[in-house]
């Protein structure tokens, strides 16, 4: 079996008709805690309904190989779970006739403690456990276990030494088995006809209710309800004949089953919580997606109550170092610019890393040495226990943050309650190509001053210089970039876009450059033609994807007399122009015969702060700056239309978000102004003489005499409007470049090439 795999039917029912009800940030394997900072991966955790049979579960599966052989969780670990088990084992044969020296089997025995009080009442027991280490612990304990994965072939080799069972038990155990079909044969292999299966596992019900998101993670693959188990166990020749809530992880459920001639009479409990989950309608998509709503406003809210605190200059720790604290900081986006380190009462843990966030585990004496001012309880449903046993900490003026069940501080002196900050949308994924580029660093930008977007940047070359790298001024806690090219990364690229689903792909990636394309026109269309191919062709058939927004050129339609409009034909004179013209017409191919979700933008000349140097603009006020001519090609008579980034960027945005499938949107606005007249306005701008800053130079081969775009379909179907006029933009520009005067002075101004 490979790494994951992704399930088309229902665990249960098996029926296909399963859609996404509850998509979570996509997280490593939660329990992964590592001794150094190893590159993990991550993989989707998206929770699906079947419109069958009513049963959420996970449908990308991991290895279990991958998540147990180096299991080191433990049932001592968790907080009063041994009592918890004590108590279940004197209910269990309060209700189940068994006598001595009967054989209990427990699947995902962990490290005996459960059978550990069975044993004490004169039972025989036996544990199957898979991980090594876990099951070695039980073994010394006088817990006789098998290290195995529990199957039916496993069970036939146990009744051949150890006879069939009396009762046999899984606890926490069921919701984590993918083929649930054979575990149950395996079930009816070992138990005897007058024995009971009794399982206990999570109850969606309550996790929808007490908002227990932190039990979602790839381990548990199921999320229960009674109704679907009912109907389960009926089509495996079994019954359900008792189920009990209980509190532990939460708010769970203990389910008797047992052949329909078993031991038990069926009482009331099983109809009665059908009633209240029909009536609830907790098999329906609408509860699961107000849960993902509120787990975005509860993450909005912490990650800004941290982000400011950050800003005071203080020290925040988190509490807890679980699997469920994983999805926690995933979730809620909360890594080591926010949490400088979690504490956890367990000593396996401390010295360890976070999965994937690398956070590092420590002790809570880290609490009075670091001087830690909050902690965050990240394992919520201790808060309690954890507060009062750090009372101490509290004493010395630390203060600890609850967000559940309600968001609050609790100091020394009292329990604040935070104002919530208004509701927000989940959070667009949008990949930007070219995050490096010019203006695919300015989109960036843009999205991330908002609220609702988390962002992945891709560009070739490593990061810029900061003055380059405009989203390098705003809050990075939903950025992540990737150096990765086109050419010659794409299939990491593809698999990052299948890792992460995007919602948007904002492809700003081209090799530019008009003139240079004559020198070397098969790199230009290597980059601009083949990769692209490549890349578009793959992302036709991902359903995931809303829209690909495929930046293209007005370079597309060659020289240009009047008002051209989206509609206008191609004839490109350059070799850049030509390979971005076969992109545009591949990309329209797989629109028509696809109906790929693609859209285009052709923008007039764009220019800002922060734009590569060898453009007209900067380029000419550092010329002028460094008392060198401003070369002019053909005498600088070609007219252009000139827009601003800002300007490019919000209409760029609403053309993401709005823009039907195969629309072409011209940005440009209405004034034309030559090369020359430019120029000129810079000079007057620097208190300079036209004629002692600039040359005539040759007309370069293909240098097309005016673009005039007609951008009235992206006013009137888009509101939007282009705001900054050239001489505002300039005079920015202009700014920008003195501010930095002392870096910029010494960059290069000239393009240089990269295949």
């Amino acid at each position: 079996m490979s790494r994951i795999y992704k399930r088309k039917n229902c665990r249960l029912c098996e029926g296909t008709n399963v859609d996404s009800v509850l998509k979570m940030v996509p997280t490593p394997i939660g329990d992964a805690y590592l001794t150094d900072g190893k590159h993990q991966e991550t993989y989707a955790v998206e929770l699906f309904l079947c419109k069958d049979c009513g049963h959420a579960q996970l449908l990308d599966v991991l290895n279990p190989e991958s998540i147990y052989t180096d299991y080191i969780y433990k049932t001592s670990d968790s907080l009063g779970l041994v009592e918890h088990f004590n108590q279940a084992v004197d209910s269990i044969l309060s209700k189940v006739d068994v006598k001595e020296g009967s054989l209990v089997v427990d699947i995902g025995s962990n490290d005996g403690s459960f059978l550990n009080f069975f044993k004490m009442g004169g039972m025989n027991v036996l544990g199957v456990e898979p991980a090594k280490r876990i099951s070695q612990l039980a073994i010394q304990k006088g817990i006789e276990t098998k290290n195995a994965f529990f199957s039916l072939d496993t069970a036939k080799e146990l009744i051949n030494t150890h006879g069939k069972a009396k009762i046999v038990t899984s606890n926490n155990t069921f919701a984590n088995i993918d083929d649930l079909n054979s575990f149950v044969e395996g079930i009816k292999e070992i138990l005897g006809t007058d024995g009971v299966f009794i399982f206990e596992t999570g109850y969606v019900l309550d996790l929808l209710q007490k908002n227990i998101f932190d039990n979602i993670y790839h381990e548990h693959l199921s999320y229960f309800s009674v109704k679907p188990l009912q109907t389960f166990f009926e089509k495996q020749g079994m019954k359900l004949v008792h189920v009990e809530r209980i509190k532990t992880k939460g708010g769970s459920i203990r389910c008797f089953v047992q052949y329909p001639s078993g031991p038990l009479n069926k009482s009331e409990s099983v109809e009665e919580l059908i009633e209240i989950e029909t009536n609830l309608k907790i098999q329906e998509p609408a509860p699961f997606k107000e849960l993902e709503s509120r787990i975005r406003k509860m993450g909005y809210n912490l990650r800004n109550l941290l982000t400011t605190l950050k800003k005071q200059g203080k020290k925040i720790a988190g509490y807890g170092a679980s699997v469920g604290v994983t999805t926690v900081l995933y979730n809620f986006g909360l890594d080591k610019n926010l949490i400088d380190f979690l504490v956890d009462d367990n000593l396996t843990r401390q010295g360890l890393l976070s999965p994937g966030l690398e956070i590092p585990v420590k002790s809570s004496q880290e609490l009075h040495n670091q001087q830690i001012d909050y902690v965050v309880v990240l394992a919520w449903q201790y808060a309690n226990p954890i507060i009062s046993k750090n009372n101490d900490y509290l004493t010395n003026n630390g203060k600890f943050i609850n967000f559940l069940p309600s968001f609050e501080i609790v100091s020394r002196e009292k329990i604040e309650g935070i104002e919530e900050l208004p509701e927000v949308q989940p959070m667009k994924k949008v990949v930007v190509i070219g995050s490096n580029s010019f203006s695919g660093s300015h989109f960036i930008k843009l999205l991330l001053e908002k609220t609702e977007y988390s962002v992945i940047g891709i560009s070739r070359s490593p990061e810029k210089k900061d003055i380059y790298l405009p989203y390098k001024n705003v809050n990075l806690d939903r950025f992540k970039f990737h150096q990765l090219d086109l050419n010659g990364n794409l299939p990491e690229i593809l698999e990052l876009f299948d890792q992460h689903k995007p919602d948007y792909i904002v492809n700003f990636a081209s090799q530019s450059m008009v003139g240079q394309s004559w020198d070397h026109p098969e790199h230009w269309y290597q980059t601009n033609v083949i990769s692209t191919v490549k890349l578009t062709n793959w992302l036709k058939d991902q359903k995931w994807l809303k829209k690909y927004v495929h930046i293209s050129t007005p370079e597309v339609y060659g020289s240009m007399d009047g008002s051209v409009k989206e509609d206008h034909p191609f004839n490109p004179s350059t070799p850049y122009a030509g390979s971005r013209a076969a992109a545009d017409e591949f990309i329209n191919m797989l629109i028509k015969q696809f109906d790929f979700p693609a859209v285009f933008t052709r923008a007039a000349n764009v220019y800002g702060p922060g734009q590569q140097l060898f453009k007209i603009i900067p380029r000419s006020i550092i010329y002028i700056k460094k008392g060198q001519k401003i070369p002019l090609h053909g005498g600088g008579e070609a007219r252009r239309s000139f827009i601003h980034i800002t300007d490019v960027c919000e209409a760029t945005l609403k053309i993401m978000e709005n823009a039907n499938p195969g629309e072409v949107f011209h940005l440009s606005t209405k004034d034309l102004i030559s090369i020359k007249d430019l120029v000129r306005k810079i000079a007057g701008r620097m208190e300079k003489d036209f004629d002692d800053v600039s040359d005539v130079v040759e007309t370069r081969k293909g240098l097309d005499s005016a673009y005039i775009l007609d951008s009235e379909k992206a006013e009137k179907e888009l509101n939007w409007f282009a705001r900054i006029d050239i001489n505002e933009g300039i005079n920015e520009t202009t700014r920008w470049v003195n501010e930095n005067w002392d870096l910029i002075s010494n960059e290069p101004l000239e393009y240089i090439h990269q295949k």
